[in-house]
């Protein structure tokens, strides 16, 4: 690095390569059922959020990290298969190489999808993004599309440039450096491994190839707390004890008086 903070270099070298470490959780929050087009679908919403660590490395030589967050809202449509997505990515530190630090481009996106079947159990995907830069104020387009094969192999083709479908033109794009042209990836999964790779075909700065092993965890439930019974002991009064027969009184036996011997002859007795 010359003290202009240009370069010299005689051999061919890695511009910039980033690794990323990143931890996400998303979960279904609200699901309603809905009547499109005379077909009943349901409307499911979905809230995600990933915390991830980034290391990059300039030149080969100059390495510096940070940590940024990224967080989602997903709209999903059953029965049409139409989703509609908004996030924002990379909001965090930046980082700092030698002297100075760089921000990290926060990005916000939005976008929308259509998802059908074809054949067998063969699914097509065709997206179109906006994503606009909020520090550097500048924006541009993606469409792409992904060919799903038994729910194992994808298929993937994309354009980025500065047309809305290419009918509007972006007054702010960042196309100036170059950064635009085909992109092009596949992937494969098994049982909640995956493995994708993509690559894009720019001019010789901005030629990037991403490489992504990944792992999801599915078919959790909250775990429901048993209920705890409650019992209600009743005392049942006990029978009125019976009462007890009083003792017959006992008669007073009069006795009996003593014969009285007749008076004596002469003597008059008054009782």
């Amino acid at each position: 690095l010359n003290p202009d903070d240009t370069v010299t270099i005689g051999d061919t070298v890695n511009a910039q390569s980033d690794r990323i470490v990143a931890v996400s959780y998303g979960e279904k929050v609200y699901s309603a059922p809905v009547r499109m087009n005379g077909r009943s679908g349901v409307l499911e919403h979905y809230l995600g959020l990933s915390a991830k660590h980034i290391s990059s490395t300039l030149l080969e030589q100059y390495s510096a990290s940070g940590f940024a967050l990224d967080a989602g809202w997903l709209v999903r449509e059953t029965a049409l298969g139409l989703s509609f997505g908004a996030a924002l990515s990379n909001y965090g530190s930046g980082l700092k190489y030698l002297r100075d630090t760089d921000k990290i481009s926060s990005i916000a996106r939005s976008g929308v999808a259509w998802r059908g079947r074809t054949v067998r159990d063969h699914t097509l995907i065709v997206t179109h993004e906006y994503d606009r830069q909020t520090g550097e104020g500048l924006s541009s387009v993606r469409s792409g599309l992904e060919y799903n094969f038994e729910k194992m192999f994808s298929v993937r083709l994309g354009y980025k440039g500065c047309g809305a479908l290419w009918l509007i033109r972006l007054k702010d794009c960042d196309m100036s450096s170059g950064n635009k042209g085909v992109t092009f990836g596949v992937g494969a999964r098994h049982e909640g491994f995956a493995v994708d790779i993509g690559a894009s075909l720019g001019n010789a700065v901005f030629d990037t190839t991403q490489v992504a092993l990944s792992y999801r965890f599915t078919g959790w439930t909250a775990r429901k707390t048993p209920e705890r019974r409650r019992y209600t002991v009743r005392t049942e009064p006990e029978p009125a004890a019976r009462k007890k027969a009083a003792p017959a009184k006992k008669r007073p036996v009069k006795r009996a008086e003593p014969a009285r011997s007749a008076p004596a002859e002469g003597i008059f007795w008054i009782e």
